[in-house]
């Protein structure tokens, strides 16, 4: 799997599992923070697992700021 570090200039900059970095050539609806999993040949954003790692990341920032809900 593959986390979306940033986009620039329709690269995406992926930060792999160990630390390192890939760039891919960035698809129409890829966002930083995406997870990307192997598909087809390619890659395709991983649903389930950004949005697993978006709300875990909301909780840490809400713990973070002391607003436990």
């Amino acid at each position: 799997m593959l986390t979306i570090d940033r986009i620039e200039e329709g690269i995406a900059v992926c930060e792999k599992g160990d630390g390192s970095f890939v760039r891919l050539p960035a698809r129409p609806g890829w966002a930083e923070g995406d997870v990307l999993a192997e598909a087809d040949g390619g890659y395709a954003v991983d649903e389930a697992e950004t949005r697993a790692r978006r709300e875990a990341a909301r909780r840490k920032s809400r713990k973070i700021k002391g607003r436990r809900r």
